[in-house]
């Protein structure tokens, strides 16, 4: 994802913090569905996610990933929001966890 500079300091002045990271849903399984050809559970997680919409899925990663990152605190009420580049079209109020704590 790219920001745009102006876009950055508009952020910045609101104290919106930028995460960037892995996406906790999709390393260690999409390598083992590459080069090992199996499925694995969190692959069925995220394809149910996506199912229910594309923004579900990356909500939940979202939030994931803040949590990851130390910018949300865990067992905290967050209100995600996530679209495409068209726009927002999905929102959730998820409660936070580290991606090591999802279950």
């Amino acid at each position: 994802m790219n920001i745009t500079e102006r876009n950055r300091v508009k952020l910045q002045e609101l104290n919106v913090e930028i995460v960037r990271g892995t996406i906790p849903l999709f390393g260690p399984s999409f390598s083992m569905r590459l080069h090992l050809q199996k499925i694995t559970s969190l692959d069925i997680m995220a394809k149910t996610l996506e199912m229910i919409s594309p923004g579900t899925l990356v909500s939940m990663e979202s939030v994931l990933m803040a949590t990851d990152a130390g910018v949300i605190p865990e067992d905290e009420l967050v209100l995600a929001c996530t679209g495409t580049e068209i726009g927002l079209d999905t929102a959730w109020i998820l409660k936070s966890c580290a991606s090591s704590n999802l279950f």
